[in-house]
């Protein structure tokens, strides 16, 4: 080997000690191979480039220029705005010019180098020096990483955050890897996409909400209740496809072997079967999925909620409600200081949160029903679901029900997939992200075993098919989820705990409204600076920005701005409003306009939450 190499491999092992010591052995072969005068990199072909500087060609492709490489690599580093993203990831690398390039221009970005074949990284540490790479505050070096690890790092920072860099000759050498990853990675943006466009138009229902259902953080018991307390039982979740029709009649066996959990939409059936599920899932805070229950009591099951649901769902009548810790800034600023009920996962579908939470429970199995994920026979929801009976409600001579059912699978965009025998399938782009949640969940070697009673649902990778009658010769389990059940409650909330916990809540929102009211303060003051230094004319307004300055660093440093992040527009909104004002063609002034503008959206924001919290 040689002095880059040993420079290299020194500075590995300072920065990345365990990524480096999982790598020993491969390290130990290279070295063993070089000094037998044997080449452990010889899939790639190592040449001279024009200005001297080394390239490589491998399977007859240039990874890089052939002129100048580190010139190239430099132009495209130089090009790029920080401004813009505040992450830049390399799908593969070659030597590593561009991400040195990058480490070296840009000391405040996150690098992300993604390469599946280890090996390859530790022969570019031959032929060029890694050292402003490997010394970079923000690098994160992903080798031999799953997709799914690699989908957690990206969602970490931001799909949005992350500009992107891939070559196809540099990521040749593993394309089914990379293709995979990229289709991940448009999935999870598409994702991005749909989320930004719900907050927009949901936020103030979500923030009405939530204040309505404030106190209910101190007073009611969370998920984690329940956490890894059904080690020795299957859980079956049902959703409300229409092949959950095929499980109903069942459903009362299958409860004796399990732990029944339902999501909303699916309730009306289930107990029109006669059957009470265990657990009620309603995490969705719109109007609509409080309906899905209205006028239905369930007396045995426990209903699991969120802060911000439709207020009338804690009116329904059950066994008790428990809370998942919240989704949304206000309600975890006092989840935070009341103590953690517990995060369930929100991958858009109500049936993706009731499979995380038989994962949270711990079951020893999970199995779907009425997982459909597709239109099996241009069917949208099972019989009797709100949806079924709300179309039949409003049907009329000219618009029937069927009619409205093919109106909405009209209105989707529908595709065809596959479904487990091989047949196509009617699905959506909705219905393959929800797809796709499952999928990367389940591709962890550790992933909980689940299963699906029906084959004619959309194939999802990680999901088996069970037969329904196999799962009914299993034992009965009444002991098990008796034990289940009462080891719960044993651990739930004393009185004395509940009103210690009201005694803080009263606390903590005194303290919230006086942080929110000093941070409207700062925004206005700021604001009405900004007024009047536009109506200035000098050159010079280095005493304005220094003021706008201070007052900038005390709303980053306040403890309630992710709060009021809601309702405050997000980055394309807060553009667009930007485009429809008139600014000032001064750049000076330009900058202070825009600020005004952020101050006036700041103060609109306390305002709205000021205003639902003096009615908590």
């Amino acid at each position: 080997m040689n002095s880059l190499w040993n420079k290299n491999k020194n500075l590995f092992f300072t920065r990345f000690p365990a990524l480096a010591s999982s790598l020993e052995d491969q390290i130990k072969k290279a070295e063993t191979d070089f000094s037998e005068g044997k080449n452990p990199f010889s899939f790639w072909s190592i040449e001279d480039a024009k200005n001297g500087s080394f390239t490589v060609r491998e399977n007859g492709m240039l990874l890089h220029s052939s002129y100048d490489p580190l010139k190239e690599a430099n132009q495209t580093a130089a090009s790029f705005k920080e401004s813009d993203t505040g992450a830049a990831v390399f799908m593969s690398f070659g030597l590593g010019y561009l991400p040195s390039a990058f480490a070296k221009m840009h000391k405040n970005m996150i690098l992300v180098l993604i390469e599946p074949d280890a090996v390859r990284f530790l022969a570019s540490m031959c032929f060029l020096d890694w050292e402003d790479i490997l010394t970079h505050a923000e690098c994160v070096l992903a080798l031999a990483c799953r997709q799914d690890e690699i989908i957690k790092i990206i969602d970490r920072i931001g799909i949005n955050n992350c500009a992107f860099f891939s070559q196809r000759s540099q990521t040749s050498h593993a394309i089914e890897y990379f293709d995979s990853l990229q289709i991940l990675l448009e999935r999870n943006r598409k994702k991005a996409q749909i989320n930004a466009s719900t907050l927009e138009r949901f936020a103030g229902l979500w923030l009405r909400n939530g204040c309505r259902n404030l106190r209910y953080l101190a007073k009611l018991d969370g998920i984690d209740l329940y956490k890894d307390r059904a080690k020795n039982l299957p859980a079956v979740v049902l959703a409300a496809g229409p092949s959950l029709n095929t499980i109903l009649p069942h459903l009362a066996e299958i409860k004796k072997r399990s732990v029944v959990i339902c999501v909303d939409t699916a309730l009306r059936s289930c107990l029109k079967a006669k059957v009470e599920p265990d657990f009620i899932i309603l995490i969705d805070p719109q109007y609509w999925a409080a309906a899905h229950i209205k006028d239905l009591r369930s007396p045995s099951s426990v209903l699991i909620t969120e802060s911000a649901a439709y207020p009338s769902v804690y009116r329904f009548e059950c066994r008790k409600i428990v809370l998942c810790s919240p989704l949304f800034p206000l309600g975890k600023y006092f989840e935070k200081q009341l103590g953690v009920k517990g995060i369930i996962g929100a991958g858009g579908s109500v049936s993706t949160s009731a499979w995380d939470f038989a994962r949270i429970i711990g079951a020893e199995e999970i199995f779907m029903a009425g997982l459909d994920l597709s239109y099996p026979k241009k069917n949208t929801h099972i019989k009797g679901s709100t949806f079924e009976e709300d179309a039949h409600k409003n049907s009329l001579r000219i618009s029937t029900a069927e009619t409205a059912g093919v109106r909405s699978l009209y209105a989707i965009n529908c595709e065809y997939a596959e479904d487990y025998t091989g047949e196509k399938v009617l699905t959506d782009r909705r219905m393959k992200l929800f797809a796709w949640w499952f999928e990367s969940r389940l591709a962890s070697p550790d992933a909980v075993k689940t299963f699906t009673f029906c084959p004619q649902n959309l194939a999802v990778p990680g999901i088996k098919v069970a037969r329904l009658e196999d799962f009914l010769k299993k034992p009965e389990k009444i002991e098990e989820r008796k034990k289940f059940f009462k080891t719960a409650e044993d651990h739930s909330l004393s009185e004395e705990k509940i009103m210690q916990n009201e005694l803080n809540f009263d606390r903590i929102l005194k303290t919230l409204i006086d942080s929110l009211s000093s941070l409207h303060k700062t925004a206005k003051d700021s604001m009405q600076l900004c007024n009047r230094a536009l109506s200035y004319s000098k050159n010079d307004y280095s005493d304005v920005f220094q003021k706008l300055s201070i007052a900038d660093n005390t709303i980053m440093a306040s403890g309630t701005k992710e709060i009021i992040s809601l309702i405050f527009p997000a980055k394309d909104k807060l553009e667009s409003i930007f485009a429809n004002e008139i600014s000032p063609k001064e750049a000076a002034k330009a900058s202070i306009f825009r600020s005004m503008i952020i101050y006036r959206e700041i103060c609109r924001a306390v305002d709205e939450y000021l205003k639902h919290l003096a009615e908590v």
